[in-house]
């Protein structure tokens, strides 16, 4: 966008802002756009926000909280809104949110960063986006064929929305876990150099979003949901129905649970984009299944849809445990804190045990991929604290154990890569899972005795209990129900038969 067509849209905007709700958001989009749409421009793609996030929020006299609640609902509300509620002018913060770049950049860019400034906080999407949309960027996807090994950007958006992982993507290309996290944090850290180099986006916020970005790169690398705009170009359209995925049943096979994706775009930007149901499956004197809703209603006139995903049923039939988190009105995007919810079918009761037990004032948490026990008792999950007082934040797996109310650390990993996809026993009485092997750089199967001691043992080796560790990526445990015996996928070539 040329600078003088900004500045008139700019000026369009700060007109627009008092309007009437329903005609205000993100006026500066072009006669028919989507809803989601946003300025393609660099600054935009690659979360340049344009001053210190943190000195928005002191202005505003906001937690970071309060100011997501607020522009999670971008139909209507914008940042303005609240500057108004603190006796602030567009022109008057958006003025104050730049001055600290003053003498550091030149006049010129000093006015190019204010009239973006300006547009942060009138546009609800833009804002919402630049703020809370952390993994939302280009810098991945345009170094896909160099991290995922694809052909072409274009061929990895579509397997995306396909919904395959960016792990499963790149080891269909035959690409290494470790190169692929390497790759992503490579590219993010090089388009936010870009943007300190050109002046366009502060050094201080630049670690800020650093810092939130790759903390969540292992859970984006491993999560197989796309979740991009409801409808539109970037999604197929569905057909006339919900589409259920994800199934899990129980051992006798007489009821199962799933994840509900809900097709008609109004209803899923109201109640979310998914929900989790099960089903008592047809028996002796039943002739159809009996369907019941496990994740928690909505209500639709709230405006503020969360959806629930990812669920798995216990063996027993007597727990579903599945991650919830807040969506964006409209569209049904997936933002915010992600939790990790058991289910009690017997009692209806709803506990989230990702957050069970935390002290106050503990980091921010954010939880996904649970694993249950066949009596649900025990839930493993993947979780992610954010640091705080200058510490990194924290990848780590965890347990919880429902009976006796407590949680557990079983494995912490640093910027290497995540704990992926833990498996927990049938028993309950240990826990499988994929972790970064420091000395080869190669993710290897493990398995941890919950009530022993002991060190983890090295799943994916070769024979004997001295055997070497597998030459290449090992991942997808599948467990026996006492954790005897382990399977899991492998292409190192030094274990097992050759040609088994």
């Amino acid at each position: 966008m040329k600078s003088s067509t900004l500045t008139a849209a700019v000026a369009a905007v700060v007109a627009l802002a008092v309007v009437p709700a329903a005609h205000a958001q993100d006026p500066i989009a072009p006669p028919g756009a989507e809803k989601h749409w946003l300025p393609p421009e660099p600054w935009v793609n690659d979360l340049w926000l344009p001053y210190e996030e943190q000195r928005l929020y002191r202005l505003l006299g906001r937690t970071r909280g309060e100011v997501f609640r607020w522009v999670r609902v971008d139909a209507h509300h914008t940042m303005a809104q609240l500057a108004r509620r603190r006796g602030l002018s567009v022109a008057r913060l958006s003025a104050a949110l730049v001055a600290p770049r003053r003498g550091g950049v030149s006049a010129a860019m000093l006015r190019t960063l204010r009239r973006r400034a300006t547009l942060t906080l009138t546009q609800g999407h833009l804002g919402q986006h630049l703020l809370f949309h952390a993994l939302h960027q280009t810098a991945i996807p345009n170094r896909a064929t160099q991290i995922f090994g694809v052909r072409t950007r274009e061929q990895f958006l579509r397997l995306r929305r396909s919904e395959l992982s960016p792990l499963q993507i790149g080891e269909l290309f035959g690409r290494a876990r470790v190169d692929m996290q390497r790759g992503c944090v490579r590219a993010l850290r090089d388009a936010a150099a870009l943007g300190v180099r050109r002046g366009e986006l502060p050094p201080r916020q630049a670690e800020v979003m650093l810092d939130r970005q790759i903390r969540q790169v292992p859970r984006w690398l491993g999560q197989s949901r796309y979740n991009g705009p409801s409808g539109g170009r970037n999604k197929p359209r569905l057909p006339a129905g919900d589409v259920a995925k994800h199934p899990s049943i129980t051992a006798d096979g007489h009821r199962a649970a799933w994840d509900a994706y809900r097709s008609v775009v109004s209803e899923a930007e109201r109640l979310g984009e998914i929900h989790v149901r099960g089903a008592d499956l047809a028996a002796a004197g039943r002739l159809a299944p009996r369907g019941f809703p496990v994740s928690p209603p909505v209500d639709p006139s709230s405006e503020k849809p969360r959806s629930a995903y990812n669920a798995v049923l216990s063996a027993d039939g007597k727990a579903v445990a599945f991650e919830s988190a807040e969506s964006t009105f409209p569209l049904a995007k997936r933002v915010g804190q992600m939790s990790v919810v058991v289910r009690d079918l017997e009692t209806r009761r709803l506990d989230k045990v990702s957050h069970a037990g935390l002290p106050r004032g503990a980091p921010t948490r954010t939880a996904f991929n649970p694993s249950l026990s066949a009596d649900g008792r025990v839930v493993a999950f993947e979780a992610t604290d954010s640091g705080s007082g200058g510490r990194p934040s924290r990848n780590g797996l965890w347990v919880f154990d429902r009976a006796a109310w407590r949680q557990a650390l079983v494995a912490e990993h640093d910027g290497r890569g995540g704990a992926y996809l833990p498996r927990v026993t049938a028993d309950g009485s240990a826990v499988a899972y994929t972790a970064v092997d420091a000395r080869t750089q190669v993710t290897q199967v493990l398995l941890r005795r919950l009530e022993s001691e002991r060190e983890p043992v090295l799943v994916s080796r070769a024979d004997g209990e001295e055997g070497g560790p597998a030459a290449s990526d090992a991942y997808e445990p599948a467990v026996s129900s006492d954790g005897a015996v382990i399977a899991f996928t492998t292409r190192a070539r030094n274990l097992g038969t050759p040609g088994s």
